[in-house]
């Protein structure tokens, strides 16, 4: 579902089903039922070197309005299917393992380059932060 931009009326136009259809119901249901996807991680730790970026999969798809996610296929992927402005999130969390200066980076790849990324900086060495990239298609 997309939005639909509405046309101009006059004085005397008729609202077609069609047009109250398309630029009324159906722009409704894109605000209230907008394209998202909630995502879970795999279950238990992961273990994710130090010198790569490591893809993290999903399992479980807890919200996907817009067939955005496979658990198949691909369970790294989110795929956006309608134009728009996107917050990507995401919580990470890490156990002790006795050193300074861990460091989290996120990015966000659109067709294999990189597009956007953040940096957590150093934290110890048990921590949990939390990520927000705005992206727009």
């Amino acid at each position: 579902m997309a939005w639909t931009d509405p046309t101009n009326v006059a004085t005397g136009d008729v609202l077609t089903a069609t047009r109250y259809n398309n630029e009324v119901v159906g722009n409704a249901g894109f605000l209230f039922k907008p394209p998202m996807c909630v995502l879970r991680n795999i279950a238990g730790a992961v273990s994710i070197p130090n010198t790569t970026f490591t893809e993290l999969l999903y399992a479980a798809e807890l919200v996907d309005t817009d067939t955005m996610h496979s658990t198949t296929t691909n369970t790294g992927r989110i795929t956006i299917n309608t134009a728009g402005v996107y917050c990507v999130t995401s919580n990470i969390a890490w156990a002790g393992s006795g050193a300074d200066g861990s460091r989290v980076l996120m990015r966000i790849n659109q067709n294999g380059t990189e597009i956007c990324r953040t940096d957590s900086g150093n934290y110890g060495a048990s921590t949990a932060l939390g990520f927000c990239l705005a992206v727009t298609t």
